[in-house]
């Protein structure tokens, strides 16, 4: 049975930058129109090392199949060149429960990833991490 996309997502490209915006709770179907938009923006950026800004706006909790379709996103752009997340966490009831589930994820994918109140100490630290992988 198909249902409908849970959630909202936002996906856009800067230099070394890829920049997701999204609103949760999110399924598996969220999971598949997040896909479609990443790789465009994969593709654009492959070949070089590249950070990932992730902006949760609210609850940013996945389904276990949900989860499942990140896991194999994440490994794609780790291969194209991923190589930190830096997360930003508004407007959540449950910020302890979204972080440890992004812990893990992220551990499993064995990338370095921090949380973030603002944007500029988020965009600083990526741009630490990718000066010290071109180093």
């Amino acid at each position: 049975m198909k249902f409908q996309a849970h959630g909202r997502v936002q996906v856009r490209a800067e230099p070394e930058l890829l920049v997701i915006d999204a609103d949760g709770p999110g399924n598996a179907e969220l999971l598949q129109e997040y896909q479609l938009q990443v790789a465009a923006y994969r593709e654009q950026l492959s070949g070089q090392p590249w950070g990932l800004l992730m902006n949760f706006n609210g609850d940013v909790l996945l389904t276990a199949d949900a989860l499942d379709l990140l896991q194999e996103s994440i490994a794609r752009s780790k291969a194209a060149g991923m190589c930190a997340v830096a997360i930003r966490i508004l407007d959540c009831s449950c910020p302890s429960l979204v972080k440890g589930i992004w812990d893990k994820v992220y551990e499993q994918a064995k990338l370095p990833n921090a949380y973030f109140d603002d944007e500029s100490s988020a965009r600083q630290w990526l741009g630490q991490q990718l000066m010290a992988v071109t180093e």
